[in-house]
């Protein structure tokens, strides 16, 4: 069935993305640069979201309710969407995680959502970035979020699908693909630590840290605007500070708006010059 909001978004010449990107409990950021946004009736037309982005991306687009949104992420731990299985590919078969998406999507579709939705994965087999924007919404955010050896991949046909992070951890790239003029990154970083590791399993985190950083900033420089937010030593895990995540991500908002407000604004008069000049022709 196709999508009458995604054909609408593609007539349009301006299109605006905001880009959500991967981070797990570090991408509760999001919902407070959503709160600013939304105070602020900044307009966009598009969401790309990777991972955990995906997850805010799409209880925003299906409700359009921060509050509740917000509530969701201040009352979920880490023992909500994590399961020891130890199945062959992974530590966790993810059905806790996939119980957590299915309580938002509520059998919905990406017919459903009121704004539309991209979903960023890969396909572990070959490496190819995978977007979907139709066909089963659960099924393609709970891909979005299975962090690989930590999730098994999910069966999508014939193809094996992980954590759309690993690739596109800010899917900037991704917005453009589909066709986006203006781009919004919203960015949580990795938490890199300043310390001395002193074992293996420390050493494979501060790698993963120093690596996911490292892409996470090379991919925030093609956006238009990129709001940062400043996490800290928050890490991925560390589903218990949700408030103090959304409150940065207010903050970083915040900090953005001006420019934001301007860059925004210099678009929708030279959309608005461009009509002019058509109808005078």
């Amino acid at each position: 069935m196709s999508n009458p909001l995604l054909k609408r978004f593609r007539r349009k010449s301006h299109k605006v993305a905001l880009v959500l990107a991967g981070g797990a409990a570090r991408a509760i950021a999001h919902i407070g640069v959503l709160k600013v946004l939304e105070r602020e009736k900044i307009p966009f037309d598009l969401i790309v979201g990777s991972s955990m982005g995906s997850i805010i991306g799409a209880a925003y687009s299906l409700d359009k309710n921060l509050q509740k949104t917000e509530k969701m992420a201040l009352r979920t731990s880490f023992r909500d969407i994590m399961d020891v299985s130890f199945p062959k590919l992974a530590i966790s078969r993810g059905e806790k995680l996939r119980q957590m998406v299915e309580k938002i999507v509520q059998g919905r579709s990406f017919n459903d959502l009121k704004i539309p939705l991209a979903v960023v994965a890969t396909d572990i087999g070959n490496g190819k970035t995978m977007i979907y924007q139709s066909g089963d919404l659960t099924q393609a955010i709970t891909a979005s979020c299975s962090i690989p050896i930590i999730y098994n991949p999910v069966k999508v046909g014939n193809r094996l699908i992980v954590d759309g992070g690993i690739k596109n951890t800010v899917p900037v790239a991704v917005a453009k693909e589909l066709g986006a003029t203006f781009t919004i990154a919203s960015n949580v970083g990795f938490c890199v630590r300043n310390f001395t590791p002193s074992n293996i399993f420390q050493i494979l985190m501060q790698f993963y840290q120093i690596q996911g950083q490292a892409l996470s900033d090379y991919q925030t420089m093609d956006a238009d605007i990129a709001i940062n937010s400043e996490l800290g030593e928050i890490d991925q895990m560390a589903f218990g500070r949700a408030k103090e995540c959304i409150k940065r991500g207010e903050e970083a908002a915040e900090r953005t708006l001006g420019r934001l407000k301007k860059r925004v604004l210099q678009k929708l008069k030279k959309k608005i010059l461009r009509r002019s000049k058509s109808k005078l022709n």
